[in-house]
């Protein structure tokens, strides 16, 4: 979802785009936040062990900030493991901006509880950054996790192990905004 503006400033004769919890932070901004939540939906503190694996992971989002980053730095010394040459590719894109200039109509989803990409971080910077354009949607479905799975309480990784279905009403309002828009 972080990537859709890119895809369809690419692509003009797509006629719209849909982001399932797209993030509109850059992909290294999201990392840190994941890791202090997981750390904390057990017993809501950060303890020493996680504390070390949120420091971890913060020295490599800064490492892969570094406009001058050597692209043979080693994978392991990068956020997720993924190549210095990925991240370096994306440093200076920016989804908003990229947003607010391309013509085809947006809709934006987001579970309520879905905390790797949130309403309240991702979906209200869709919302604010992309203000007045009459052709972008946006819709927050309270019970849902970030694959759009009802649940209840705290998500948790463990939910994505359960079989289920994206739910109905996400389906529906997707149709719905291919329609109105083909």
């Amino acid at each position: 979802g972080w990537l859709l503006p890119w895809f369809l400033a690419e692509s003009p004769e797509v006629r719209g785009g849909v982001s399932l919890a797209g993030n509109a932070r850059h992909m290294l901004d999201v990392l840190v936040p994941q890791y202090e939540y997981l750390a904390k939906v057990d017993d809501d503190r950060i303890g020493p062990l996680e504390q070390m694996q949120i420091d971890a992971i913060k020295e490599k989002v800064k490492r892969a900030k570094t406009k001058d980053l050597p692209r043979d730095t080693p994978k392991s010394e990068m956020p997720l493991s993924v190549s210095a040459a990925y991240w370096q590719s994306f440093q200076s894109y920016d989804a908003i901006a990229t947003a607010k200039k391309i013509k085809q109509p947006l809709l934006f989803l987001n579970g309520g509880r879905d905390y790797q990409v949130t309403a309240k971080d991702d979906l209200e910077l869709w919302k604010k950054g992309l203000a007045g354009r009459p052709d972008t949607e946006t819709k927050v479905y309270p019970s849902l996790n970030h694959p759009f799975i009802a649940g209840e309480g705290k998500s948790v990784p463990s939910e994505y192990d359960k079989p289920g279905h994206v739910d109905a009403a996400v389906i529906d309002d997707i149709a719905k905004f291919v329609e109105r828009n083909k």
